[in-house]
């Protein structure tokens, strides 16, 4: 652009779109349930994934295996007024972890930010995306 011309600056909508939490009512629980994929660059593979699943009483169940190998659990709460759904974790013997809150982002993903146990507020959004349960367990072993 010359001198005085206008300039035109593009926004690039993050993963899922500005709408994303409006694609799809947060109350279908199938749209919650099943094995996710995020990206961290902290850990040697690259990625990480957890399972949500529906328990026999009809609660939603957050699962996965830390790094270190401990399983992390929680039951997945639903706020009135609010799409997002929120769940303490605890370690599986039982000592609390944090709180993780979990909110649809599109079709295939899910946003999640974590608040660790003891302090401070939540953290940045991660952005997980539905993955083939059978396949991440050919290549990656169990879950927790």
């Amino acid at each position: 652009p010359a001198l005085g011309d206008p300039l035109v600056l593009g926004i690039y909508p993050p993963p899922g779109g500005y709408a994303a939490e409006a694609a799809a009512p947060s109350h279908d629980l199938k749209l919650w349930i099943g094995t996710w994929e995020y990206q961290d660059e902290s850990h040697d593979t690259g990625r990480h994934l957890y399972k949500i699943r529906k328990d026999p009483d009809g609660s939603l169940i957050f699962e996965q295996a830390l790094p270190d190998g401990q399983g992390v659990i929680g039951v997945l709460q639903h706020h009135a007024g609010d799409d997002a759904m929120t769940a303490n974790l605890h370690l599986k013997g039982g000592e609390p972890h944090g709180v993780a809150s979990f909110r649809l982002g599109g079709k295939g993903v899910l946003v999640s930010n974590l608040q660790a146990q003891g302090g401070g507020g939540f953290g940045e959004d991660i952005y997980a995306r539905r993955v083939d349960e059978k396949a991440t367990k050919k290549s990656r072993g169990r879950m927790c």
